[in-house]
C-alpha cells in the first residue's frame, strides 16, 4: 500500500503586546503584510521544503524577527498526536544548520516488527530567491538568539535562533529551508518508505511567527511631560 504523507503548516494568528524591544507575542503576518510562498512539499523528503517571506511594510515597526516557533513531534496517523514539541539542539556556524531534536519517538508498526525512532529537524535561515529546496554551502544567515533579543521568555530557550529581517538587506526578505530527519541524518519519509508496510502517515508541521518593535506613539503622560518641560523654558526666557 503506498503510504500517505500528512503535511500541517501552521502559523501564529494573534495580537502582538508591545513589550520592551520586541513584542512578546509572536504574529503572522508581520504588521504591514507579508508575501508568503513556499515549495519543497512535504519537508520530510530528500530536498526539504523552503519557506519565502518578502513585502514588508518598514514603516509599521521598528524592528523585525522571524522563527520558528513550535515544532511539534513528527508522528504516525496509527499514534493521534505529536506527544509534544521539538527542543531546539543548537547551531552550527560551519554549515549553518540549525538543529531541534524530537522529545518522543516516532512509532509505528511493520510486517517486521514495531519502528520507534527519532527524529529531528534541521533548518537554515537564507537569502531570498524565491527558489530553491537545499541547504547553501556558503552565504547562509546566520540567526540571532532569544537571548541577545531580550526574548527567552518567549521560547524558555535563551539560545533559541531568530532571524533578525532587518538585517537581511534593504529589502528586508528571506528564505528558511528545512527538513524533517531521523537522527542519523536520513530524510524521515525516505526512511518511512523503506519500513512502513501496514498503512498509515506520518505527520509533520512547524508554526512559525514574527516578533516586532512597533513604532511608539506619544503616550498622554509623555506628552504632558513634554508640554510642562516647553512651560518651564518659555518661563525662565522671559524672568
Amino acid at each position: 500500500m503506498k503510504p500517505l504523507y500528512h503535511f500541517v503548516a501552521a502559523t501564529l494568528l494573534l495580537s502582538p503586546l508591545a513589550f520592551g524591544n520586541y513584542s512578546l507575542t509572536p504574529i503572522y503576518p508581520a504588521t504591514g503584510g507579508t508575501t508568503f510562498s513556499s515549495s519543497g512539499t512535504p519537508p520530510g523528503s530528500s530536498s526539504g521544503g523552503t519557506n519565502f517571506y518578502s513585502g514588508f511594510d518598514e514603516t509599521q515597526y521598528d524592528n523585525l524577527a522571524w522563527s520558528f516557533i513550535t515544532i511539534p513531534n513528527p508522528y504516525h496517523s496509527s499514534e493521534g498526536n505529536s506527544g509534544g514539541d521539538m527542543a531546539y539542539a543548537g547551531y552550527n556556524a560551519t554549515t549553518g544548520i540549525m538543529t531541534w531534536n524530537s522529545t518522543s519517538n516516532a512509532t509505528w508498526n511493520t510486517a517486521f516488527g514495531t519502528q520507534n525512532i527519532a527524529t529531528r529537524l534541521v533548518a537554515q535561515f537564507q537569502p531570498w530567491t524565491g527558489s530553491g529546496n537545499a541547504p547553501l554551502g556558503s552565504g547562509w544567515f546566520a540567526p540571532t538568539t532569544a537571548a541577545t533579543e531580550a526574548l527567552t521568555s518567549v521560547f524558555g530557550n535563551s539560545a533559541w535562533p531568530l532571524i533578525d529581517v532587518d538585517a537581511t538587506g534593504a529589502q528586508d526578505q528571506f528564505q528558511v529551508w528545512y527538513r524533517f530527519e531521523t537522527v542519523s541524518g536520513t530524510p524521515l519519509l525516505t526512511y518511512y518508505d523503506a519500513t512502513n508496510s501496514l498503512g498509515g502517515g506520518m505527520n509533520t508541521g512547524t508554526n512559525g511567527g514574527f516578533l516586532i518593535s512597533a513604532v511608539p506613539e506619544p503616550t498622554a503622560s509623555l506628552i504632558g511631560s513634554l508640554s510642562a518641560l516647553f512651560l518651564l523654558r518659555r518661563h525662565r526666557k522671559n524672568a
